[in-house]
């Protein structure tokens, strides 16, 4: 039963789920003679997590982070020019990475949390030279 009365004492630690996975795939491939092309995919799922000293939880939560990269091995100065396009948390899954109900803080009157970053996207270029 994950019930617990109000009033009750809960002996376990508050913050940690008790299922955690993580998947993640990477490939490269050559594309033509001079390119190469990667794809890069990290699935991690937190369970149901107890939250603060209240019987409070947060709902497990599955985060997607995704990128693919454009690969030159060898320009006129750089080596290795990697421009990569990539998404954090692609569904957009809106969730907390820390929380405090109200009656755990000092005033008693307003919860306190941190949600996850929601979804940012972005470019990136990298080289060795």
């Amino acid at each position: 039963d994950d019930e617990i009365p109000r009033g009750a004492v809960r002996r376990s630690v508050s913050g940690f789920a008790h299922h955690v996975f993580n998947f993640q795939m990477d490939d490269t491939r050559p594309v033509g003679n001079r390119f190469d092309f990667g794809a890069h995919t990290n699935v991690s799922y937190i369970g149901e997590t107890w939250m603060g000293t209240e019987p409070e939880k947060r709902d497990a939560v599955t985060v997607v982070d995704a990128s693919l990269d454009l690969i030159v091995p060898d320009t006129a100065y750089l080596e290795n020019v990697t421009i990569t396009v990539f998404g954090k948390n692609v569904f957009d899954q809106k969730y907390y990475t820390s929380f405090i109900p109200a009656s755990s803080t000092a005033t008693r009157t307003s919860a306190l949390g941190l949600l996850g970053p929601l979804a940012p996207f972005g470019v990136r270029v990298s080289a060795n030279f």
